[in-house]
């Protein structure tokens, strides 16, 4: 009996063996490399695999806010919310990085890519936001068992800034970590 694959826990296990768990991690991002622009490119180096994914140390998720309005009710002041405050819809990872420099050089690919865009965007003053490659991110939460709990999707990402990437000899055997920001237009979060 083949496996449903819109069910989150087959989804999750299709990635999990592109994963180090041998790391203590309770978050993966998921990113699609055909969406990105770089799927002919990275199996022609020998990554055949669907999606980019990888270990998360960190993240931070952009602050959400609601903006408040207030009314006079029988000689009191009542607040009320009126809706959402523009907030900066990025968030940032610090994920390990691998020995072989696999994210990095994907995620420098990315951003290569949408710059080149925007430069003929302004040099040329043509083109649409549908030029950029743009994708949708996964963030899996996992809990202890490293089963998948929740997941945040992130829709219309692109990569805003790559984090310094500092190497020297007195790191030793510790695995090297590093971070990124990506913008995004909405977000939803399912409980799995």
């Amino acid at each position: 009996m083949a496996e449903n694959n819109n069910n989150p826990t087959t989804q999750f296990k299709q990635i999990s063996s592109l994963l180090n768990f041998a790391h203590p991690t309770n978050w993966v991002l998921e990113i699609p490399i055909k969406s990105v622009g770089l799927g002919a490119e990275l199996k022609e180096r020998g990554y055949d695999h669907r999606v980019f994914a990888m270990n998360i140390s960190s993240f931070t998720l952009g602050r959400m806010t609601l903006s408040e309005n207030t009314v006079s009710r029988n000689a009191f002041q009542l607040s009320y919310p009126s809706g959402s405050e523009e907030t900066e819809k990025e968030f940032t990872v610090n994920y390990k990085l691998s020995s072989e420099f696999q994210q990095y050089y994907f995620l420098t690919r990315w951003w290569q890519k949408n710059l080149a865009v925007a430069q003929h965007i302004e040099e040329d003053d043509a083109g649409n936001d549908t030029d950029f490659f743009l994708t949708d991110i996964k963030l899996w939460v996992l809990n202890d068992n490293k089963d998948p709990v929740m997941k945040i999707i992130y829709n219309d990402c692109w990569l805003k800034e790559l984090g310094e990437l500092q190497l020297n000899y007195s790191d030793g055997n510790n695995v090297l970590e590093h971070s990124f920001t990506c913008k995004y237009n909405n977000f939803e979060i399912k409980l799995l």
